[in-house]
This record gives C-alpha cells, structure tokens and sequence, in this order.
C-alpha cells in the first residue's frame, strides 16, 4: 500500500518520463504540499521547470534540494542544466565537474560539459566528455549527434558523417540531422547519394521541418526563397520574440563608427582579405569596432594589429 506522499511522488515520476510536463508539475506540487522538504520532488520539479523554459525557478528549486542531501550527483548535473539556459556556463561547468566527482558516469553532467565545451570551441575535451557520454549509452541520438558535431569541428568528417547516419538510423525525425549528415559527406568527398539528399533536405524546410542549420542549408539549395524560409525557422526555433536591442534612441557622435559583423573571425581566406581592408582605416578618425559572434581556438582576433577599438563577443547574435 502506497502512502499518501509516495502515491503523488510515484504519479509524478511516471509523467516526468513519459513527457507528461504539465501533470508531472502538478503532482511534484501536491507532493511538496505534504513535505516541502521532500528532496527528490524539489529537484525533480526543478528539472521540470528547467525543460520549461523557466530556469532561474528550476535552479532555485535544486539548490533547496542539494542542501538537504548535498551528494546528489545528478541534481548537481540538473543545476548545471538550469545555469547553462540561463547563459551562466561557468557555473554550469562548476557544477558538471561537481557532478562527475560524485559519479564519472552522469550522463546528463558529461553531455552538458561536452555542450559548453563544444560551443567554446574546445572540440578535442568536448568530444573526449561526449564519447564517455555514447558509451555509457551509445542509442542515444543527442549524444551521437553532438559527437558528430565535435568530430565535423576536430576536420574528422567521415567519423562525424558516420554518427549522424547512425542518428538517422536511430531517428529518421532528429532535427537537423539531414544537413548535418550531408554537410560531413560533402567534406569527406562521399557524393554518392548527393541529390537525393539534397532533394530530401529541400522538401523538409518547405514543410517548416528542422533539416539544416541555415549556413548548411547554403550548400544544399541556390533557392533564396527556401534559404530565407530556413533561416527563419531557426531563428523563431532558437530566438523566439527576440527583442531589438535599438529601441529608437538617438546618439550624437562627432565622429563616424564603423563596425564589422562575423561569426568568429576565424582562419579563413576572407579574414586575410578584409585584414588588408581593415589596415587603411584611419582608427582616430573613425573607430572599428568587431563584434565576435563566438570565438573559438583557431580565431584569428589575437592577431588582429589594425587597432579595433572594441571586440564585444555577441551572445544574442544568432548563428547555425
């Protein structure tokens, strides 16, 4: 016979797991009505409210949970998960590493380091965390995924072309799987199955389906119509109801300003180019400015001499 607390707690689980987000909310709830100090519910609906888009009340929500029971491997990985929507990837990786201190084999806490660490750019620690991540379940199609996006960044393409068939395989519907699979195909000079692909990947993005990030998405389709069409997917995907940071405020500068937009100003023959460009400016006169959208290891910035007089790094800017 189930008590009257382990009745909603078990009721909770059971839609945690099958997706079931707005039950499993409600019945965390009434569980936390009978014990506000019940320690599994608080994480649990920590990690619910986390995969709400509502982070800042999921990580308050663990924190009161770790500190009735401190060791728990898994909350600290949920706080990382919680922290890492909220931008604040330092902490997040704090507590990933605290988690794997705890357990090396927290999947969620190797996945979520492998993320940070990819999107820094530090591609061979990313992968090494993610291929831990594959073994400990290597069905997963996240985990595959993301090995696969390491491998395409470390110039090892037909490994990465490798894990996103085995993506594919697992779930034809993985959401831009088909661009990424094709993109690392192209890259290991595997054209055999090229139009088809390509063919496949068109007729996904005209039926608003997540096919190809948007700068892959150029070397599939010449139709600018279905270029922007998959842009705009994304961005209502990954920036929804995005604020414009103008909001019509005037400025009175003596001088002119002159700023220059990439997604990394990385090694790559236009950056070599625009450098002959960016040495006749006459910086005094008229101030450069770059904004960097990211920046990994092999960005060319540190080597920038031509005097720009502000390198803001743009996490709001979006990229593919």
């Amino acid at each position: 016979m189930l008590s009257a607390l382990e009745r909603p707690l078990k009721q909770a689980v059971e839609c945690h797991r099958f997706g079931r987000l707005a039950e499993a909310e409600m019945a965390y709830l009434e569980v936390l009505r009978l014990d506000p100090n019940q320690s599994h519910a608080l994480h649990l609906l920590g990690v619910v409210l986390t995969q709400t888009r509502r982070p800042a009340e999921g990580a308050e929500l663990i924190r009161r949970s770790l500190a009735l029971r401190p060791q728990q491997a898994v909350a600290h990985a949920s706080l990382g998960d919680a922290l890492a929507q909220l931008g604040r990837f330092d902490e997040a990786l704090d507590c990933y590493d605290r988690a794997l201190s705890f357990s090396p084999q927290v999947v969620g806490a190797l996945i979520g380091r492998g993320k940070i660490l990819l999107d820094r750019g530090l591609n061979q620690a990313a992968l090494a965390a993610l291929e831990a991540a594959a073994d400990l379940q290597p069905t997963d199609p996240t985990t595959l995924f993301l090995c696969g996006r390491a491998l395409a960044q470390l110039a090892r393409p037909a490994e990465a072309a490798a894990c996103f068939r085995r993506v594919f395989a697992l779930d034809p519907t993985y959401e831009y799987v088909l661009g990424a699979r094709l993109w690392a195909e192209l890259h290991a000079c595997l054209w055999g199955d090229y139009q088809a692909q390509k063919e496949k990947i068109e007729a996904a993005v005209r039926d608003d389906k997540p096919a190809a990030f948007p700068f892959v998405f150029f070397s599939v389709s010449d139709s600018c119509e279905l270029q922007l069409r998959c842009a705009r997917q994304f961005a209502a995907r990954y920036r929804p109801n995005m604020a414009p940071q103008w909001q019509g405020e005037l400025y009175r500068h003596d001088r002119i300003r002159i700023a220059y937009v990439s997604e990394d100003f990385r090694i790559h023959p236009t950056s070599y180019l625009m450098m002959d460009l960016w040495e006749q400016h006459a910086c005094r006169e008229m101030p450069s400015y770059g904004a960097v959208l990211t920046i990994p290891t092999n960005s060319i910035r540190p080597s920038l001499t031509f005097g720009a007089a502000y390198w803001p790094r743009c996490t709001t800017a979006c990229c593919g």
